[in-house]
């Protein structure tokens, strides 16, 4: 990883990292060696908020596989980002997702916090075998989880009444998918919530 000199920003979903991370590679060991096999890349605007995501596969050259476009507000807090597949030597955007933030008050400082109702945990990240997902909610409704691959295609669902669902790795038919890139979202009483996961071999 590469570091730009900056504050504190949870850039990724594992940990709190100290500067702003400008590429990211993932290696499998193969054979004697460890080979790549993913990167993604991270673009910022000069107030230090990421604009852009590339995602990057390793086939004996760097293909691009996807992007993500990311837009803010006049407060700087995020709006809206896209996501596009990369096909036939350019990006097509699929999926849209809008962000609504409100603005609290307290006796010692100004606080804004995320308005969202709903949001998870995943673990392990990557993961090979399972996939755990602890579901963050004030409510006792029942939580249905879709997941996705990079194309935007629903390849599983499950639903629950309990706080944590659990994903094998396997499409709707059971059948084991590859390693890549998947996006996990939770639905509940009109509330969503996406998280981007990584499935290892």
């Amino acid at each position: 990883m590469e570091y730009l000199n900056y504050g504190l920003y949870p850039l990724t979903d594992y940990t709190f990292l100290i500067g702003k991370i400008l590429s990211r590679t993932f290696y499998d060991f193969i054979g004697d060696n460890w080979q790549p096999t993913y990167r993604e890349l991270i673009e910022y605007n000069t107030l230090i908020n990421p604009i852009m995501l590339k995602g990057e596969d390793y086939y004996d050259q760097w293909s691009s596989i996807f992007c993500e476009e990311y837009e803010y507000d006049e407060n700087n807090l995020l709006k809206y980002f896209y996501y596009m597949s990369y096909n036939n030597g350019e990006y097509e955007a699929l999926t849209r997702y809008d962000y609504t933030w409100e603005y609290y008050a307290s006796a010692n400082e100004d606080m804004i916090v995320s308005s969202a109702q709903l949001e998870m945990k995943v673990f392990p990240s990557p993961f090979s075998d399972v996939l755990n997902v602890e579901i963050q909610s004030d409510k006792n409704a029942s939580t249905k989880m879709d997941i996705y691959n990079l194309r935007g295609q629903k390849i599983y669902s499950a639903e629950s009444e309990k706080k944590n669902l659990q994903w094998q790795g396997v499409d709707t038919k059971g059948n084991k998918l590859p390693a890549g890139i998947y996006f996990v979202r939770l639905s509940q009483d009109g509330a969503s919530f996406v998280r981007r996961v990584m499935k290892l071999q």
